[in-house]
């Protein structure tokens, strides 16, 4: 613990080698301060940082007139999480004078390199100010990259981490985190299951992007990152798939088929920001590609699910012929309509949609909405069913996803421009 800061049980605190390091362990990581009281508000407050972990950074305050930290006294700001060095000014719209000060970096876990922390009032005055170290610049990891394009009045930024074998761990739009990633499952990524039945479930036999169900929140992933580029606004990776469950592991009581923890499957897939005319789309194409040699006559490819904050309360399902968003139930479960998840006041929303690819022997899309209430987060994902009476043929299966992203309005509208681009 450093002079003047406490760290959440969600946090570690620790100076190392004269360098300020908070380690998030995800949940509800931050630090606070007391402060004297001094200068005129609003406030300012400056940051020097660089990161490995995910989601907005947050500032609450309490005043002279009001103790406590409360959601009404804070400000939520986008950060950078690619591990490099990177200043932001953050405005503290406070109408007293500070007493405590409380900094939440980051939702999910990492590392956080602090050099510089200040408090400025409305004269430019430093109030008061907190200089660390910053350590020798970071090597660049193979994983890490950033992608980003402008999109409407912001821009879409994509993060990939060495941690979780380039799934994408980070997706911000305009002042909004869109990506709860704790695990190696709660990312933007793809996944496969073969063989389902009902004494076989789908985690039993489960080639994951991101990585395993043992991974947790750790700092690696078992799948293994065979390919990464990012240039532009387009982002390319190849992977091979670690397995959910690692052999003698068990999915609701059910035993995991697999016998290695890494499988043969490969998954490669290509993004790109903006689409067609549309700049705030992702085009998402994912190839699953199937090993020679296993028997397989069924196959469920979970194409793409995102795993998002709670804070996406409202779910909607498009009606392709009215071409409008209706209320969805939580479910869960899979429908043959597009999903939509959105915050309550519709100011950020994101949409799933694929367009007709079919294929002998082959069901979908369909599209899965879920609520999990004590883990706070939701997902969507679209699925692609394949059935042979033989065996399924090895090799590549390619599918095209479209992610719209903006107000729940603008997406909706997005979604009637791709479903009448059908006919």
């Amino acid at each position: 613990m450093l002079p003047a800061w406490s760290a959440s049980r969600d946090a570690r605190l620790e100076m190392r080698d004269g360098q300020c390091i908070l380690t998030s362990l995800g949940g509800d990581p931050f630090i606070h301060a007391r402060l004297v009281p001094a200068g005129r508000p609003p406030f300012v407050a400056e940051l020097r940082l660089r990161s490995t972990s995910a989601g907005p950074g947050q500032f609450f305050w309490s005043t002279s007139a009001r103790d406590g930290f409360a959601p009404r006294d804070s400000v939520t700001f986008p950060v950078e999480h690619d591990n490099l060095w990177h200043d932001y000014s953050v405005k503290l719209p406070a109408t007293n004078a500070l007493t405590a000060l409380r900094w939440d970096p980051s939702t999910a876990p990492g590392e956080i390199h602090l050099a510089r922390l200040a408090l400025r009032d409305a004269d430019g005055k430093l109030v008061t100010e907190w200089r660390y170290a910053p350590g020798p610049e970071p090597a660049p990891l193979f994983g890490h990259s950033v992608t980003r394009a402008p999109a409407g009045a912001s821009e879409i930024v994509l993060t990939t981490t060495a941690r979780l074998a380039g799934a994408i761990h980070s997706l911000t739009f305009n002042g909004m985190e869109f990506i709860d990633s704790v695990d190696h499952g709660r990312q933007l990524q793809s996944a496969s299951s073969f063989d389902n039945s009902p004494t076989a479930n789908a985690e039993t036999f489960n080639p994951t992007e991101a990585g395993s169900r043992r991974d947790g929140a750790g700092p690696r992933s078992t799948s293994k990152l065979l390919e990464l580029r990012s240039a532009n606004n387009e982002l390319f990776t190849r992977t091979q798939m670690a397995y959910w469950l690692a052999p003698g592991e068990r999915s609701a009581g059910q035993l995991a088929r697999n016998t290695n923890i890494l499988s043969a499957h490969l998954l490669t897939k290509r993004v790109r920001l903006g689409h067609d005319r549309f700049p705030q789309m992702l085009d998402y194409q994912v190839t699953f590609t199937v090993p020679a040699g296993e028997l397989h006559r069924t196959a469920q490819f979970e194409a793409l699910t995102g795993y998002m904050p709670a804070a996406f309360e409202r779910f909607w399902q498009f009606n392709v012929t009215t071409k409008k968003l209706e209320p969805l139930t939580d479910g869960p479960g899979e429908i043959p309509r597009p999903v939509v998840l959105a915050t309550a006041s519709g100011s950020h929303a994101m949409g799933i949609y694929a367009p007709p690819q079919p294929r002998a022997g082959q069901t979908g899309p369909t599209y899965g909405r879920w609520r999990f209430g004590p883990e706070k987060v939701v997902k969507w994902n679209c699925v692609f069913r394949l059935r042979s009476p033989d065996s399924l043929p090895a090799g590549d299966y390619t599918y095209q996803l479209l992610v719209p992203l903006g107000t729940l309005a603008e997406v909706e509208a997005m979604l009637a421009a791709l479903s009448a681009a059908e006919k």
